[in-house]
């Protein structure tokens, strides 16, 4: 499965929060392997970058 980011400055966090360290940036466009979500967030792998991002930064993830 597979989400496409769709806001502007879509951070890759290392956990479940707003507040949790960036691990990368992506663009709008990016489209991003889909590892898991929660109710909120997303779990993806976009090249060699794995981490978090919110659910409403993408289009693609089923809503729990």
């Amino acid at each position: 499965k597979w989400v496409f980011v769709i806001r502007e400055n879509t951070i890759i966090r290392d956990e479940q929060l707003a507040k949790a360290l960036s691990i990368a940036r992506l663009e709008v466009g990016v489209i991003a392997r889909l590892v898991d979500c929660s109710v909120e967030w997303c779990l993806v792998e976009a090249d060699s970058y794995k981490g978090w991002i919110s659910k409403t930064d993408v289009w693609g993830a089923l809503i729990n």
